[in-house]
């Protein structure tokens, strides 16, 4: 009997070629879009279970009372141990620091982000070492182990063991690192990348000194130790975190007690609670999409299966009259549904398998999965087809079967009350989702227009930012470095030349604490800390509000200080106040008050540091030649010959640092970087808006042609009386405008609510306007005419005597 079924449906097919096209074709690139994104969800779903003991794994996390006390993803050095020592859930820990270092072979230097572990890291996370042993390869002292891909760039093989890779240390020079072993490639954002960076190297942490000294690898004072622990395989998670609740109060000093709280986050799912929830936040937005995609192309399938629901009830009442059961008729056209849309997944598998590597590509994402067709994709494309035949084939069925046989027959089935409001409410709800689609997308644009044109209180343009400067932390390092700005500062072009920890638009964890001369730890306030010198001011173009500046190896007793406005403000001084006024800046919980003094030299006017999801924080600079840290150079160009500059600029360099890297960025591509993800959402409600339109004009163009069709005799009469070609493109256009007009009055209030909560996660932001509402509901409205401009045009110029004949 399904054979049968099966084949009446495949006969159907060819009976209606065109629509039977349009309505597969349609429900295919929905299929295509849901393929891709159950696809992508499975290619991050994976990230990370390439490791034995993933769901035993977890990154210690600390919450701060205030959010800039410290990262989120690091905590105090000794919180790993004391977990192992006290909590007998906690079987293993390893605690790891971030960081990059110039690397050298031979004569070949790069800049490498570089993480430096505990030897239990191998024991933890079970690298697949390609070279080298596990149990031994970081024991030594200056040990390392490289990826693979990183090897072959070296030394040309990743047969490499005992070869010797110099690394410029911190605060011993260049040092040779002896490779004890080789690891596999892993997949993004796996423990060995963090955001941007991409961990390629990885170090013991002895001997002590070369980048942090025994303190900082063991004290309860160092706040930026990353950390991941291992669980007993019988432990609990959720009920272990809840013991954590009062660990601090136990174990760590008494300035800590109130103001941190720390949590595991599981290594299965860290990737995709990164940076805020963003990955997250991306899946739920993709999964949303495809769902919506998909119900829009069933909504189209449903709308054309019932536009030819009246060429088939005369075939309806035959099969009653001979003898047909309701439920035999149903189960025909759920089979013509199911047929129909089995060939929309497999067209629609095709289309994705051409699309996987440009849609992977549009996220910066690579497959990490071995096999992307396994059972897991076959099981979901079953799942389709059975959705996807039940939700879009359920009305046709229902309404096909329910038609008297004798009416049916003489084809006077009555269904003129119900049938064109569903196929009008069906278009409706297609383009009501397509003018919400693109009035985010125009929203969206605009706000990043803004973010790209917003004054940030400094001069983003022309600034080139050396990020591979030596790292020597010593009186001779700045030195050096003020020897090599003035060189650099005497080229053609160049204005000015800053060392500083940060650029003027990078935001920085790094914090301090600060109160008024006299006050206590407990009434500081936690300040966003950037290390300058003296040309930080005139390289980004900063407005200083009063006082002065550093001054070039200047040096006060106490060391000076300078305030953006908003630090001021919270101190309860003006300007004009603050200058002279002495501050307690506190760089840990248990620093004197004599070694905290310092004085107000100045007040900088506020900039934008962070991105403008976030409003101003205060902000502290302090001088280079009293902190004596520095990690990237700064240099003004003018905008005359860039090429020519840039050329003499990497040849001083080079001059000066034979054996390092000359690496760089310019400053607006760095800011630009901070809205990446805005930019990824754009392109994919973009991409939706594209896809809606299309399915939904491919529904129209199918249910004008039914339209005209029926309405053939009619159009013949209103000519045979006088209506000219006009008269008829409005008749049989005026339903386009009135259903685009009724979907842009739902689709308004629903954007501008669903726009009005994206804003609201900036700080700084547009404010919404009726222009987006007024461009997608006339860009809907064109669009859609056009689409059945062909066939209404036809009608209307077509010989009313042959309308008059048709049957």
């Amino acid at each position: 009997m399904f054979k049968t079924y099966v084949t009446v449906a495949l006969r159907s097919l060819r009976k209606e070629k065109g629509y039977a096209a349009i309505s597969i074709f349609g429900l295919a690139m929905g299929m295509a879009c849901c393929v891709l994104i159950f696809l992508f969800v499975r290619n991050e779903w994976a990230v990370n279970t390439q490791f034995s003991s993933v769901d035993q794994i977890h990154r210690v996390e600390s919450e701060w009372r205030e959010e800039t006390m410290g990262i989120p993803i690091t905590t105090l050095a000794p919180v790993g141990k004391t977990l192992v020592q006290e909590y007998p859930e906690v079987t293993d820990q390893v605690r790891l620091y971030l960081m990059s270092s110039a690397i050298r072979v031979e004569e070949e230097s790069r800049r490498q982000s570089v993480m430096m572990a505990d030897t239990s890291f191998l024991r933890i996370f079970d690298l697949p070492l390609i070279e080298g042993d596990a149990a031994t390869a970081m024991h030594a002292p200056r040990s390392m182990l490289i990826a693979e891909d990183l090897a072959e760039s070296l030394f040309g093989t990743h047969d490499i063991l005992g070869e010797v890779v110099m690394m410029e240390t911190w605060n011993n020079g260049w040092q040779p690192f002896t490779v004890t072993g080789v690891w596999e490639t892993l997949a993004h954002n796996s423990v060995t990348r963090f955001g941007e960076g991409n961990f390629q190297v990885l170090i013991s942490p002895y001997p002590f000194n070369d980048y942090i000294g025994e303190p900082g690898w063991n004290s309860w004072e160092s706040r930026y130790i990353m950390q991941y622990v291992k669980l007993a395989e019988e432990a609990e998670p959720p009920a272990f975190n809840e013991k954590l609740d009062g660990f601090i109060a136990s174990y760590a000093p008494e300035a800590f007690h109130g103001n941190l709280a720390i949590q595991l986050n599981p290594l299965r799912t860290l990737y995709l609670s990164e940076n805020d929830n963003q990955g997250w936040r991306m899946l739920q937005l993709l999964s949303g999409m495809g769902i919506l995609v998909l119900l829009i192309a069933c909504i189209n399938f449903t709308n054309l299966a019932v536009g030819q629901s009246m060429r088939r009830i005369k075939e309806i009442g035959v099969r009653k009259a001979i003898g047909a059961h309701r439920s035999q008729l149903l189960k025909q056209f759920f089979t013509e549904s199911f047929v129909k849309s089995a060939l929309a997944v497999l067209l629609g598998s095709v289309i994705a398998l051409f699309c996987i590597e440009p849609f992977f590509a549009l996220f910066q994402k690579e497959i990490v999965l071995d096999r992307l067709w396994g059972w897991q994709t076959v099981g979901f494309l079953a799942g389709l087809v059975v959705i996807t035949s039940l939700i879009s084939g359920a009305y046709p069925a229902f309404l096909l079967s329910s038609y008297q046989p004798i009416k049916a027959i003489k084809g006077r089935a009555d269904v003129r009350g119900s049938l064109p409001m569903l196929r009008r409410g069906l278009v409706v709800a297609q383009f009501t989702v397509a003018i919400v689609l693109i009035v985010s997308v125009l929203t969206i644009m605009k706000q990043i227009s803004f973010i790209q044109s917003k004054n940030l209180g400094f001069d983003k343009e022309q600034v080139l930012v050396i990020e591979s400067v030596p790292r020597a932390f010593n009186e001779e390092g700045v030195a050096k470095m003020a020897a090599v700005k003035e060189r650099l500062s005497q080229i053609a072009g160049v204005q000015a030349v800053s060392l500083s920890w940060e650029t003027a638009g990078e935001d920085t964890r790094n914090t301090f604490a600060v109160s008024t001369h006299g006050g206590g730890y407990d009434d500081a306030i936690s300040m966003s800390r950037f290390v300058v010198d003296a040309a930080f001011l005139d390289t980004y173009d900063l407005t200083l509000r009063s006082g002065t500046f550093f001054r070039e190896g200047h040096s006060a007793d106490p060391p000076g200080v300078v305030l953006n406005e908003t630090a001021a403000r919270v101190l309860g001084w003006g300007p004009e106040e603050a200058i002279g006024q002495v501050v307690q800046v506190r760089t840990n919980a248990t620093s004197t008050e004599e070694e905290s003094r310092h004085s107000v030299l100045g007040v900088l006017a506020d900039h934008h540091f962070q991105s403008l999801h976030e409003p101003i924080r205060p902000l502290i600079y302090l001088s280079v030649d009293d902190r004596l840290n520095y990690r990237v150079l700064g240099i003004k160009l003018t905008a005359e010959n860039p090429t020519e500059m840039l050329a003499s600029i990497q040849a001083t360099w080079q001059e000066e640092f034979p054996n390092a890297p000359f690496e760089y960025v310019f400053l607006d591509d760095q800011i630009d970087r901070a809205y990446h993800s805005e930019q990824q959402v754009k392109q994919l409600i973009g991409l939706g808006a594209l896809l809606t339109i299309f399915i939904s004009c491919m529904g129209m163009l199918g249910l004008a042609s039914l339209s005209v069709a029926r309405r053939t005799k009619e159009i013949g009469i209103r000519k045979a009386v006088g209506a000219s070609v006009p008269n008829i493109i409005v008749l049989l256009s005026r339903d386009v405008f009135m259903t685009t007009l009724i979907a842009l009055l739902i689709a308004s209030p629903i954007a501008f609510l669903a726009m009005n909560y994206w804003l609201d996660g900036y700080a700084y932001r547009v404010g919404l306007s009726v222009i987006p509402f007024l461009i997608a509901g006339a860009a809907t409205i064109a669009i859609a005419w056009l689409t059945v401009s062909y066939h209404t045009i036809q009608a209307a110029i077509a010989n009313p005597v042959k309308a008059l004949m048709h049957e």
